[in-house]
């Protein structure tokens, strides 16, 4: 069964603008904070390594998360 999508209540589409600002995790440092997507709500995060294909970062909670060396992101 396909589930249909109601695409007027998505929030966090990403448009050509936010594209154009937006960068691979992979070309910032240790220690640069980014957002990811284009959230109306932006969950800040900062970098603490890099691990081959991974970079470990933290929220502003002190959550760890593991991202994509290639997830496009943006600097704050």
């Amino acid at each position: 069964m396909k589930r249909l999508i109601n695409l007027e209540k998505v929030t966090n589409m990403i448009n050509e603008h936010d594209i154009a600002d937006m960068c691979n995790l992979d070309k910032l440092h240790e220690g640069d904070r980014f957002t990811v997507g284009g959230d109306k709500e932006k969950m800040v995060f900062k970098i603490k390594n890099f691990s081959g294909d991974y970079v470990y970062c933290y929220d502003g909670f002190g959550s760890v998360h593991h991202f994509a060396a290639w997830t496009k992101v943006r600097k704050v």
